[in-house]
């Protein structure tokens, strides 16, 4: 069982996580976090039944029930314990930050954006360059530049990371890690405009497909003038030859 708040038995809803802990949490909370909740609940009918336990939906996620526990104590509204800060670190927000892309739960992305912000202004090179590689991979483009902004043209080469944490750099693109360096290589000189990531290219219309031309069997004989047949399909044109066979 989960720990508090999330223990209550008035919850209407089980949030069931991947290490099978069970959050008690309030529908309409969800609801007003989260506008793929907000989808998924108002496709599940409430049962008719007085019974709350017979009531209670059950939402099974793919999360742990750490990573669950963090996002769900940024969107309710209780106390939140001074410590909770302290307790975060890369791992964990990167865990939050995926969870809540999915969910697409904007204020928790947000708070942990601003954490990593803080941590990136105040971290070593390794941090700065792993919090740089998160933004990428979530397009957070503020967070990014913020990273990058700390951050000097040593600290964007990863042959500073050890071999272990190589795996910060998994889903970073070529261009993404190449407008880093050119950040640096210029100082950070560069437009107000500049851009550490790109949206995605936009979908491209579905090509249509080719389609060879049918022609009809040949049912006519072209005679030339020098005495050469040609087989030709009488619907493909009318035929008044007067040259050659070489004239085609």
């Amino acid at each position: 069982m989960a720990p508090h708040p999330f223990n209550k038995p008035d919850g209407d809803v089980i949030l069931r996580t991947s290490d099978n802990v069970e959050f008690r949490v309030r529908s309409h909370i969800l609801i007003e976090a989260s506008p793929v909740f907000e989808k998924m609940l108002a496709r599940r009918k409430s049962s008719a039944e007085s019974d709350t336990s017979a009531s209670r939906r059950v939402i099974d996620l793919t999360e742990d029930s750490t990573t669950t526990e963090t996002w769900l104590l940024l969107i309710y509204p209780v106390f939140q314990d001074p410590s909770f800060w302290s307790r975060m670190d890369l791992l964990k927000a990167q865990a939050v930050l995926h969870a809540t892309a999915e969910y697409q739960i904007l204020a928790v992305q947000s708070a942990i954006a601003h954490y990593l912000s803080r941590k990136a202004s105040s971290g070593n090179s390794r941090r700065r360059f792993v919090i740089w590689a998160i933004a990428c991979r979530h397009r957070l483009e503020e967070l990014a530049a913020t990273a990058a902004s700390h951050m000097t043209l040593r600290d964007a080469r990863p042959a500073i990371l050890p071999l272990d944490d190589l795996e910060h750099l998994e889903g970073i693109s070529a261009g993404d890690y190449h407008r880093l360096l050119h950040y640096h290589r210029e100082s950070g000189k560069v437009d107000q405009e500049y851009r550490f990531l790109q949206d995605p290219s936009p979908k491209q219309e579905p090509r249509v497909p080719y389609i060879p031309v049918q022609v009809p069997s040949p049912n006519l004989i072209c005679r030339s003038s020098d005495v050469v047949d040609i087989s030709r399909s009488q619907g493909t044109f009318v035929c008044g030859i007067t040259h050659d066979s070489s004239e085609g």
